[in-house]
């Protein structure tokens, strides 16, 4: 029986799992996961506001692998060594004849000691309770948003959302001249417009030089006493992928060829992988993690049987970037979207992608709760 070993339980990994599964029966199929539970990390800034409850956005693994022949194990991988085909993890080796990494990505500190020790992260269902926990407890008198990417402009409306005194100020820092570099400028600007209506101040051209329990300060001078920071200033492929002798992309990612492999037996899908297909890189996405993971598993299923194996080209739907005010931007289908539309679309495809009724039933509760105001002035 040959041995495949998954490491990841999240999008990518689950998808992976359950197609091997599903297509053959003489697979031993190992699932590795840090953690007991699966967290859905586009509804962490709704676990924030508590508009989506923390239960719809996590499932226990347990329950995924239940009913399958997923053998499900928690432990952290600390190396690879693809030459004997061996996995190291914290509670022991795990040899494998194909293996796949859907490992995701983590924070990246940049090596920052003083954001690790202080700032707030916001990787997990617990990240978001611990930071919801402590705006309810008043402690702080100013949320510093470190980062103006996607995550960022989603946190930081949720906090305003949540502190309805215009006295405690939040702010998103990016060290870059805009907010949301990535997206097109038609969407910079439509975020901006909705964020500064939300009294969210956007700080650019400035980053968060030192971060302390009792504030931070900024890289042009200014200190903010009481402020707590959150840091969503960028992610990297875990650690224990450095040392892999394959490319490496952006964000440490690890660059797979057309058919997702980084040699005959090991592959790569999901956010930890680096693929460009039609000559750009895929952003990092759930649609693009399933279909990865799918990808792979059939790939695997292909090189088990000695058949030509399939190069990944995914369908791109698009992407929303929701805020907290029942406003959004984004595009679907080549379709340029803003205003309510785009945020319900959001609720809608989370539901879709989560499991079962009652947590589908629960996300979708979220509509009910979210606010919206008139459309930002452009």
């Amino acid at each position: 029986m040959k041995r495949i070993v998954i490491i990841g339980a999240g999008f990518a990994g689950q998808s992976a799992a359950h197609t091997l599964a599903w297509h053959s029966a003489e697979l031993d199929i190992t699932l590795l996961d840090t953690r007991s539970h699966f967290d859905f990390l586009p509804l962490l800034p709704d676990v924030l506001s508590d508009r989506v409850s923390a239960d719809a956005a996590s499932t226990p693994l347990s329950a995924l692998a239940r009913g399958s022949r997923i053998r499900l194990i928690q432990d952290r991988v600390t190396g690879i060594d693809p030459a004997a085909m061996r996995i190291t993890g914290e509670s022991g080796p795990y040899t494998y004849d194909y293996a796949l990494l859907a490992c995701g990505t983590e924070t990246n500190l940049y090596g920052r000691i003083d954001a690790g020790q202080h700032a707030y992260r916001f990787d997990s269902i617990a990240d978001a309770a611990r930071l919801r926990a402590a705006v309810r407890s008043h402690r702080h008198s100013a949320y510093v948003v470190a980062g103006g990417g996607y995550t960022g402009i989603e946190v930081a409306s949720h906090l305003r959302l949540m502190i309805q005194g215009k006295h405690i100020p939040v702010l998103i820092v990016e060290k870059g001249s805009s907010i949301a570099s990535a997206l097109p400028e038609w969407m910079r600007q439509y975020a901006r417009a909705n964020l500064e209506r939300m009294h969210v101040q956007i700080l650019e051209n400035r980053e968060v030089t030192s971060v302390e329990a009792a504030g931070c300060s900024l890289s042009d001078g200014r200190t903010i006493p009481g402020a707590a920071v959150v840091w969503v200033a960028g992610v990297k492929a875990p650690d224990f992928t450095r040392s892999l002798p394959c490319g490496k992309g952006t964000q440490g990612r690890l660059a797979v060829d057309p058919c997702l492999r980084l040699d005959e037996h090991l592959f790569a899908a999901g956010d930890c992988a680096w693929i460009a297909p039609a000559g750009q890189p895929l952003r990092m996405s759930v649609q693009f993690a399933h279909a990865g993971g799918r990808n792979a598993a059939a790939n695997i299923l292909q090189s088990l049987r000695g058949r030509p194996l399939h190069a990944f080209h995914p369908l791109d739907p698009g992407y929303v970037v929701p805020m907290a005010n029942g406003r959004a931007c984004g595009s679907v289908f080549g379709v340029s979207l803003r205003g309510r539309l785009p945020s319900v679309l959001h609720y809608v495809m989370c539901a879709f992608r989560s499991h079962g009724y009652s947590r589908r039933l629960l996300i979708l509760r979220g509509l009910q709760s979210s606010r919206v105001t008139p459309e930002p002035e452009e």
